[in-house]
């Protein structure tokens, strides 16, 4: 399919979908984000309170729609929600750098002409993303596979996806050099703050980095 345009479905035809363990663990991840949510919203306000809880449902957005992504089984309700699962994709590294910035600085803020600047190139890559079908900047030549335990999106990835991908690695390197910085300089009763933080993000952007390494 030509620059991964969102194809024409049959309107006659029920929304197709099937159940798959795979799903299980997105489900999983996106509810225990929402619940951390409420759980962050019943405590007194503390520093980085609201990037954190942006960057939670943000999370739980991306892996809920990825769910229903695997669940469906028609090539234009997947792009559908492919393209939806961007909204949280182009912010979690913006929110990222906003949390770290303000747990790890004392409370000090971005700056808001700062945060605008830094959603250009996400704001640019969505807006691509739902013109795909135009120039083929984001994916070309999407199929789907359904040769494996549940069907895939196929596709090769367009130039401005790299531009993506730099730039988000980009802000994410920059977050996690701040709470290396944490860890490094901070006594060690908040040392362990530091490390749990930066495992516990380390290991889903390893994996996210090994994926689009693969399909590259």
């Amino acid at each position: 399919m030509p620059g991964g345009a969102l194809p024409a479905a049959d309107p006659g035809d029920p929304l197709r979908w099937a159940f798959s363990p795979y799903e299980l663990p997105l489900v999983a991840s996106g509810l225990i984000c929402l619940a951390l949510v409420g759980l962050v919203f019943g405590r007194r306000p503390r520093i980085g309170n609201t990037p954190f809880v942006l960057l939670l449902l943000a999370v739980a957005m991306w892996a809920l729609a990825n769910a229903v992504e695997l669940a469906c089984l028609d090539l234009p309700v997947k792009l559908f929600w492919a393209n939806v699962e961007y909204l949280p994709i182009v912010s979690v590294p913006v929110l990222w750098l906003a949390f770290t910035w303000e747990y790890f600085d004392g409370g000090q803020r971005l700056p808001w002409r700062t945060l605008v600047l830094l959603t250009a190139i996400p704001t640019i890559t969505l807006a691509l993303v739902w013109t795909n079908g135009a120039h083929g900047l984001m994916r070309r030549d999407v199929t789907l596979d359904s040769a494996g335990p549940f069907s895939v999106v196929r596709k090769t990835y367009g130039p401005w996806f790299y531009v993506h991908m730099a730039y988000a690695y980009l802000l994410l390197g920059t977050g996690a050099y701040r709470v290396i910085r944490t860890l490094l300089r901070s006594p060690h009763i908040y040392r362990g703050q530091a490390l749990s933080l930066l495992v516990a993000c380390s290991v889903p952007w390893a994996g996210n980095a090994a994926y689009i390494l693969h399909r590259s």
